[in-house]
């Protein structure tokens, strides 16, 4: 009679039923085990919230959130002239190396004397100079 697997062909299926029957039982035994949901709705939810973060902005342990910025904006002002790079990444669209940038400029070119100047570092274009100036001044050159 003609066998319908090979022996190795039974090893597999053997094996998997076997992992089949183990992952059963430790679900069954640990309820609290959870399964990945990437359902649209999670999915959702995630990109709700990355939004929030990305419209918010903490500084010295205050968050500004969506209802607080408008007042929040005037309070958050750093000036470019003095900003640290961790004052930099604070403000919105700005990370690390566009810190580093500004900083750099800052010092071969000397201060700020107006923000618009700002648009001639690296990375900074018409739009991000838009949504950074409500949180940036720079301080009168003292002579």
């Amino acid at each position: 009679m003609k066998q319908l697997f090979t022996k190795q062909e039974r090893y597999v299926v053997l094996f998997l039923i076997a992992g089949i029957l183990i992952g059963a039982a430790v679900r069954l035994l640990n309820p609290n085990i959870r399964i990945a949901d990437t359902s649209a709705d999670h999915v959702s939810t995630f990109e709700k919230i990355v939004k929030q973060m990305d419209s918010s902005h903490v500084h010295a342990g205050e968050n500004l959130n969506s209802a607080s910025r408008g007042k929040a904006a005037e309070d958050f002002k750093i000036d470019l002239n003095r900003a640290t790079i961790d004052d930099l990444i604070a403000l919105p669209k700005i990370g690390p190396a566009l810190a580093k940038r500004i900083i750099e400029y800052r010092k071969v070119h000397g201060k700020f004397q107006d923000i618009s100047q700002l648009i001639n570092v690296k990375g900074v274009g018409k739009k991000t100079l838009e949504k950074l100036k409500p949180f940036i001044f720079v301080t009168p050159d003292e002579q």
